[in-house]
């Protein structure tokens, strides 16, 4: 399991085999309902995000994002993004995250956060990205888990720790306006994750 996401009484699996969908039953066991298989989602889902009444699908073997409708029981694709900016856009996503009709992505070892502008019938467009900062000499970057918070965009970064943006610019489409590095929280160790309680980070 790389993933889950939940609505309700629902929770979506991303495994190896494709999208494991279960319901909690009345004596709070899991009843396997189906899985949406490698074929439908057209490759192995690492991340999930439910966003309305639809789950989106991170496939980072194809580049791609998927949309997978909810309502109607048939899980069918309704949207896909293609993450590649250009035929020689190559990278290994890492995480997703979607804000609104934008779509942000992570690049793993290639240290930055790529934006999306979320459309539908597949004509979502690249739009914009930021670059992690080297805050260690010679440290190895990676951009994984995102967040936001009001208007600061939380990066897990590897030893770049763990840094914060202020992409209010892209929250109001001026793709256009230069994302810098607003702040970061230095850890001992690499950042892989990260998470909010009550109090804390």
């Amino acid at each position: 399991v790389t993933d889950l996401a939940f609505a309700g009484d629902i929770l979506y699996l991303a495994t190896a085999t494709g999208v494991e969908v279960y319901r909690q039953t009345v004596d709070r066991e899991l009843q396997r309902l189906m899985v949406i298989n490698t074929a439908t989602l057209g490759g192995v889902a690492e991340r999930l995000q439910i966003v309305n009444d639809s789950l989106f699908a991170l496939i980072p073997a194809l580049q791609k994002v998927v949309e997978i409708e909810l309502i109607s029981g048939a899980y069918a694709t309704v949207n896909s993004v293609n993450l590649k900016a250009s035929a020689s856009d190559v990278f290994n996503a890492s995480a997703m995250l979607i804000q609104g009709n934008h779509l942000l992505v992570s690049t793993g070892q290639r240290a930055s956060v790529k934006l999306y502008e979320l459309r539908p019938d597949n004509r979502s467009e690249y739009v914009a990205e930021v670059n992690l900062t080297y805050l260690i000499k010679n440290g190895d970057l990676f951009a994984g888990d995102l967040l936001i918070k009001g208007q600061t965009l939380y990066v897990a970064s590897g030893q770049g720790d763990l840094q914060l943006f202020d992409i209010s610019p892209w929250l109001d489409s001026r793709y256009r306006a230069d994302i810098n590095l607003q702040h970061y929280f230095a850890v001992n160790g690499a950042v892989n994750g990260f998470a909010f309680g009550p109090d804390a980070l």
